[in-house]
């Protein structure tokens, strides 16, 4: 994932962007790919990592991370660490 300098003319179009349309601004956030798919399957509640990848076969496993990691970036989703091993 390339990182954006902040004072980059992209960087500051997003910034004006959010302050004067939210709606546009948070399409742009969840407008990828995988994005828009893997909010609609995490609406429904809390998954494992390992129940997200079987929901999306065509994804890769470093694509998920980085779309989660996105998500989780801007406030989108919450990330859960647990010490135990997943139920069967």
């Amino acid at each position: 994932m390339t990182r954006i300098k902040e004072t980059s003319t992209h960087a500051e179009n997003k910034k004006t962007l959010a302050g004067e349309c939210p709606e546009v601004y948070a399409a742009s956030l969840i407008g990828g790919q995988w994005t828009l798919a893997i909010c609609c399957y995490l609406i429904n509640g809390r998954q494992r990592f390992g129940a997200l990848r079987k929901q999306f076969p065509g994804i890769t496993e470093r694509m998920l991370t980085l779309q989660l990691r996105k998500l989780e970036q801007h406030g989108i989703v919450q990330r859960t660490l647990y010490a135990e091993v997943p139920p069967m």
